[in-house]
C-alpha cells in the first residue's frame, strides 16, 4: 500500500457556494477539467457500473483533505474531510491536487483562521480500504464534473475489495 503523501494547501478567502456546482468563472472550469487526470472515474460513477467504478478507483490516485489547528499534534488531527449532503454522510475526495486547491480556495469560509488544510495523496485501494462504513463518496465538489456516489453504491464497490 502507498503511504499517504501530505501536500499543504493554502486557504484563501472565497465566495459562498454550496452543493455540487461549478464556480461561475469559465476559466476556472476549464482549468479544473484540464488538470483532472482521471475524468473516467466521474463517467463510471455517472453510469453506475459498479465493477467499472471499482476498477477505475483502483487505477487512480486521490487527494483527501485533513485539517489541523495550530498547536495540535499529528495524532490529534488524523482523518479526512467528510460532509453531510442531503442527509447522507460522504467522504470528500479530489482527482487532482489542483482540484483540491481550487475547492479550498473557493470554500475558505468552511475553515477557521487557525486551521491549516493539508492534502493527503492516496491510491484508490487505500481510499477504499479506509472508507467509513455507510458513507458515500463526493468526488470533486464545487467543480465540473462533480460526482456523488451514494452509500449503497459505495458498499457494492467495497464488496468487490474482498
Amino acid at each position: 500500500m502507498l503511504l499517504p503523501h501530505f501536500i499543504h494547501l493554502t486557504v484563501y478567502s472565497c465566495s459562498d457556494q454550496s452543493g455540487c456546482t461549478a464556480p461561475a468563472s469559465p476559466d476556472y472550469r476549464q482549468r479544473s477539467a484540464m488538470s483532472d487526470p482521471t475524468p473516467n472515474v466521474h463517467e463510471a460513477i455517472t453510469n453506475g457500473d459498479v465493477p467499472d467504478i471499482h476498477s477505475k478507483i483502483l487505477a487512480s490516485e486521490f487527494i483527501l483533505l485533513s485539517t489541523s489547528k495550530d498547536g495540535e499534534s499529528e495524532e490529534e488531527n488524523v482523518g479526512a474531510l467528510t460532509a453531510e449532503l442531503e442527509e447522507v454522510e460522504v467522504l470528500i475526495a479530489f482527482t487532482s491536487e489542483d482540484n483540491a486547491k481550487a475547492f479550498v480556495d473557493e470554500m475558505a469560509d468552511l475553515f477557521s483562521e487557525d486551521e491549516s488544510v493539508d492534502g493527503i495523496l492516496v491510491n484508490g485501494s487505500a481510499m477504499l480500504e479506509y472508507m467509513p462504513d455507510g458513507y458515500g463518496l463526493l468526488l470533486d465538489p464545487e467543480l465540473d464534473p462533480c460526482s456523488l456516489m451514494n452509500p449503497d453504491v459505495t458498499a457494492s464497490v467495497l464488496a468487490l475489495q474482498s
